[in-house]
């Protein structure tokens, strides 16, 4: 996940940085402006990666 929000701020995918401080492996500081988008980005992504169980034939 970290690599995910990296990549959006790298390339300017929300319209600006947003990562202030890259704290350590598992947490950034980000700008709470930017959290309702990212949120709505990340859920976006989740939504990619899971599959519903009725998908999976089960």
């Amino acid at each position: 996940m970290k690599q995910f929000l990296l990549h959006l701020d790298e390339t300017l995918a929300l319209g600006k940085k947003f990562i202030l401080q890259d704290l350590d492996e598992t947490h950034l500081f980000i700008l709470s402006d930017i959290l309702e988008t990212l949120q709505s980005r990340v859920d976006d992504l989740m939504d990619q990666i899971n599959f519903p169980l009725a998908d999976r034939g089960l």
